[in-house]
């Protein structure tokens, strides 16, 4: 699995060994490969920061390939604090790099959702549950 970690001061990627044949509960999952990037030093735009994520992302990925790991269909992904629905951090943790504010990201989130304030996030397990198989859920 790939993973991510989004901080205020560094971004952190890796490739996750579930290990689930040895262990179903994720007890002997582990960190194969990380990767840190001290974005705090470089001071990038939030586009710069992101590019650098998916930079880091793709070359997890090719020494996933390189190892013959067979990856999640899914990353990821943790920032430290509360995220609000339209992807800002509330509380307890700093943002990520780049200008953008609360007021900017909800205006964004706004748009992309149409202005409809009964938005709700997709349900990954939807195709599961209504029996479509191949799903990470199924």
């Amino acid at each position: 699995m790939l993973s991510a970690g989004v901080g205020g001061t560094n971004f952190r990627t890796g490739i996750i060994e579930l290990s689930l044949n040895r262990a179903p509960d994720l007890s002997k999952a582990k960190v194969a490969e990380l990767d840190v990037w001290r974005h705090r030093d470089e001071k990038p735009t939030r586009e710069e920061a992101v590019e650098r994520l998916v930079n880091m992302l793709q070359k997890l990925l090719r020494r996933a390939e390189k190892r013959d790991l067979k990856l999640t269909p899914l990353i990821g992904i943790g920032c430290p604090g509360v995220i609000e629905p339209d992807g800002s951090i509330d509380r307890g943790g700093a943002q990520p790099p780049g200008k953008l504010g609360k007021q900017s990201v909800q205006s964004s989130s706004a748009a992309q959702r149409g202005n409809s304030e009964n938005w709700r996030a997709p349900d990954p397990c939807a195709e599961a549950r209504a029996g479509v198989s191949g799903n990470v859920c199924s």
